[in-house]
């Protein structure tokens, strides 16, 4: 499929890390300084008594992000007070706009691992990806850069980020969990040089959780673009906002209420089950099955929300990278791509398209061509 010339190019990712925290100050708790009316007021940050002190040249401004499922203020983020965040109240995605700059989330990217040859492979009937955990270094030699060589991209660089690895396992250590489990959070920053000139920095939000005998692990991106004399200042004002999020414990009681119940009837339904079974060996296999899966999604239901607005995956990273968005060729009924960036898409039986935004254009009104134009169904 070629696209028309008129067709414009923009770039989207998905979905907001969850698990951040306050940066430098380790003996903060969450429920500290967290107050909605302070969202979009002024330069800097709110001190002990709600006051605005100045952060550095230009000062920084704290935004709230809310949680969709629960609809309630789920974080407050302090980001440089030029930059302008905008939260889609469809799925609680985030991005930021500034002078010269860009940031855009990636959808989550989820393996297990276990040394019991039986629980892999029903995690493998069940769509899951089998993957030993491995350290962030080679996540990015074997999963990023192939990509980003591949758009033209160098990579110039890599090093641990703590201060939003400790964010990150302070958002996660209050969710509740069927059984006891160990959650790791672990970050990393590395650098990119484009072939424009530009420059990228990709922060990697590694995640883990072990317990019954096996390991749920994953990680998210949040990609920055800017200008080259822009990159060192733009980098720290990314790592200090994603190093900064302060969380309402509210948000906390309605989340771990939420998993509870939903446990309940898991294992409640469990039960039901059980007693109808009338041989041993289905019943010690229901047994297995239903512990497996309930402690399964008690673990996973920490990024439940981000895994449902993030379907695509790892696509999602590759199709912000090239600009472009899964649709349905109209004529064939078979899964495609186009460029992204438009409300509504035609076709002709050619295979050319193009994109508008006004929705009320018809190109087969009027048309002195021979050609017959469809309209293609996108994907959200």
């Amino acid at each position: 499929m070629r696209p028309l010339p008129s067709i414009t190019i923009l770039s989207s990712l998905l979905i907001l890390a969850c698990s951040n925290g306050q940066a430098n100050n380790e003996g903060r708790t969450m429920a500290d300084g967290f107050d909605e009316a302070v969202a979009y007021t002024d330069q800097g940050t709110p001190n002990e008594q709600g006051a605005v002190q100045p952060q550095g040249q230009g000062g920084t401004r704290t935004h709230v992000l809310r949680s969709i499922q629960f609809n309630l203020p789920m974080a407050q983020m302090d980001l440089p007070a030029d930059w302008q965040l905008d939260q889609d109240p469809k799925n609680g995605n985030w991005s930021v706009q500034g002078p010269g700059v860009k940031v855009e989330n990636s959808g989550n990217v989820m393996f297990v691992y276990s040394q019991d040859p039986n629980y892999a492979q029903m995690a493998q009937t069940n769509g899951q990806r089998i993957r030993p955990m491995v350290p962030a270094e080679q996540i990015v030699q074997q999963d990023l850069l192939p990509i980003m060589r591949k758009e033209g991209f160098t990579l110039v660089g890599q090093e641990n980020a703590p201060e939003v690895a400790s964010a990150d396992q302070r958002g996660m250590d209050p969710m509740w969990s069927v059984a006891p489990t160990r959650k790791t959070c672990v970050a990393s920053a590395s650098e990119w040089n484009k072939n424009d000139g530009t420059k990228t920095l990709v922060v990697m939000h590694i995640y883990s959780f072990e317990g019954q005998g096996m390991v749920n692990w994953g990680y998210q991106l949040t990609v920055l673009d800017t200008r080259a004399d822009n990159f060192a200042s733009a980098r720290t004002g990314l790592l200090n906002a994603l190093a900064s999020m302060r969380y309402n414990p509210q948000y906390f009681a309605a989340y771990n209420a939420n998993e509870q119940q939903r446990s309940q009837q898991s294992w409640s339904e469990h039960n039901s089950r059980m007693r109808n079974n009338q041989v041993a060996f289905d019943k010690s296999q229901q047994i297995y099955r239903e512990n497996s899966n309930a402690t399964n999604e008690a673990i996973m239901g920490v990024y439940r929300n981000q895994r449902d607005a993030s379907d695509r995956n790892q696509d999602g990273f590759i199709d912000y990278v090239r600009g472009e968005q899964n649709a349905v060729d109209p004529y064939t009924g078979q899964p495609i791509k186009i460029e992204s960036g438009s409300n509504q898409y035609w076709m002709n039986q050619n295979g050319e398209y193009y994109g508008t935004d006004d929705v009320l254009t018809n190109p087969n009104i009027g048309n002195t061509t021979n050609d017959v134009w469809e309209q293609v169904p996108t994907e959200p």
